[in-house]
């Protein structure tokens, strides 16, 4: 036949496009999986990621429900499914037990390089999954909590969303949507408000078809109706637990969410915006790449999702924390990807490179620090927390507390998460010289990890003060060095400083307690 086995230019083009695009991905998969699994490899769990260690210990997911509900945590069932899930081929671990976040922040990443690709082409597409790994999401891409996996579900259902108008595979792209909603869902509570995103934007595409598309607010409906069933009584034990004190939501809140999101990403996307002004100005209109009004409301309803998730938690009275709302990077980074894929050919790809540079380039100064036996300086974007991340050697920060309180007299902890982390890390007979100060007012963490005492089977040791220092003559405290220690003391004792400054956390002092 002729022309039989010959592929016209427009077949090359598509080839071409396809191979570049498997290409980038196979290379940034390689990138991300080496860099977030090093990572992971010498961050210690710290309070909130052992509390998802500790659940996946039970020995049933009704044993875990029934904690949950007891005020352990207030997570639906599929995160911690998904927890257990991942420790099966080889237990629990400092990566394996983050596998789903691992995953989730990867399907991001590579979800959003789909989307800006099929609109502004590959490097487009690249700068949109380069950004997350600029930005504060990076570190709960190994946190093992569900804000990762959520992150990776809003991709999926984005992605699946944007190809419901396009495929010839409707109901296979119209399912995966719907289950990647529900399943998000699922995995944490506050999900529930990526229905404002996809709701505006398919109220959009229906009100420019003037034509209501029925099937994808169906999905919608019921992915939600589903997941209320378990969102009633985490509700109703969250309140009983732990109640509206808890980080209260304010305006202030908004600015400081966006300001811990991007302030790592800063410099990246100042450059975007810069070369999207300079190539609007030079490039001619006939270059410009015209994306769907939808894409776009999409883009911009996940901008905003924290205001609605401030309204949400005012509602409620429920906690607005800064992680909860991180799905918001995907409005960014598909902003990011449109305007620089927008007028000049040569904008993208070098803000492709730009990026690709800064995250090669990082994961090489933490192989430097890996080798000389040096762990990353990592600090919580949210709390401002340090993390612990000396590789093998999880104590090595609270080697001045064993050092200024020899003997086997008690040590009182004065602060819950401190003490959560020394419990855990801590040889046993350390471990049992441990004692966790519980105050006589509002205590929620303390109420957490008497919880978790009680559930998982965990033995921690708790004292008030006067009842421990009526019975123990000899005790040593160690906390922060603005607590009331004062109250630890009776009449006929005294205290000795003996250090100060002591832990990852600074600022601590360790008091040798001794009775007369």
């Amino acid at each position: 036949m002729p022309g039989a086995g010959i592929r016209t230019g427009r077949q090359w083009r598509l080839l071409e496009s396809r191979g570049a695009a498997a290409a980038l991905l196979v290379c940034f998969s390689l990138l991300y999986f080496a860099d977030i699994c090093l990572r992971a490899s010498e961050k210690y769990f710290w309070f909130d990621e052992l509390i998802t260690v500790y659940l996946s210990r039970l020995p049933n997911m009704r044993a875990v429900y029934r904690a949950t509900l007891m005020g352990v945590d207030y997570n639906p069932p599929l995160f911690h499914i998904l927890s257990r899930l991942a420790e099966v081929p080889f237990g629990e671990g400092l990566i394996t037990s983050r596998l789903p976040s691992i995953v989730g922040v990867w399907l991001l990443c590579v979800c959003m390089f789909a989307f800006v690709s099929k609109r502004s082409g590959p490097a487009a597409g690249s700068v949109a999954m380069l950004l997350p790994l600029l930005s504060s999401v990076r570190f709960y891409a190994y946190e093992a909590r569900a804000y990762g996996i959520v992150l990776g579900l809003a991709a999926l259902a984005a992605v699946s969303w944007q190809q419901l108008a396009e495929s010839r595979y409707r109901k296979a792209w119209l399912g995966l949507f719907g289950m990647s909603l529900l399943a998000a869902f699922l995995n944490h509570c506050y999900a529930i408000t990526l229905l404002f995103p996809f709701g505006c934007a398919e109220a959009f595409r229906s009100w420019r078809k003037r034509r209501l598309d029925r099937a994808p607010w169906v999905m919608m409906g019921c992915a939600a109706l589903v997941a209320s069933a378990f969102y009633v009584p985490l509700l109703r034990s969250f309140k009983q637990h732990v109640g509206a004190g808890f980080y209260p939501p304010d305006l202030g809140s908004l600015q400081a969410f966006y300001n811990t999101l991007l302030a790592p990403a800063m410099l990246v996307l100042v450059a975007c915006l810069a070369a999207f002004a300079v190539a609007s100005t030079v490039a001619p209109d006939s270059a410009r790449v015209v994306i769907p009004g939808a894409d776009i409301v999409l883009a911009l309803s996940f901008l905003v999702l924290p205001a609605v998730g401030l309204v949400l938690a005012a509602a409620i009275h429920g906690p607005f924390i800064g992680r909860y709302w991180y799905s918001t990077l995907l409005g960014v980074c598909l902003a990011a990807g449109f305007a620089s894929g927008g007028w000049a050919k040569w904008m993208a790809p070098s803000l492709a490179i730009l990026l690709a540079l800064l995250v090669t380039g990082d994961f090489a100064l933490l192989v430097r620090h890996r080798v000389l036996g040096v762990g990353e300086a990592l600090v919580d974007p949210n709390t401002l927390l340090p993390m612990n991340t000396t590789p093998g050697q999880p104590l090595r920060a609270y080697e001045g507390l064993w050092a200024n309180a020899p003997g086997d007299a008690p040590i009182v902890v004065t602060g819950g998460l401190e003490f959560a982390f020394l419990a855990h890390y801590a040889p046993p007979q350390t471990r049992s010289r441990l004692y966790y100060l519980r105050r006589n007012g509002s205590d929620l963490v303390g109420d957490l990890l008497q919880s978790l005492h009680d559930c998982c089977r965990f033995s921690y040791k708790f004292t008030y003060a006067q009842d421990f220092s009526r019975v123990t003559p000899h005790f040593y405290v160690y906390g922060n060095s603005h607590d009331p220690l004062a109250s630890l003391l009776q009449g006929g004792a005294h205290m000795l400083f003996r250090a100060s400054s002591l832990g990852p956390l600074g600022d601590h002092v360790i008091v040798e307690v001794i009775h007369d």
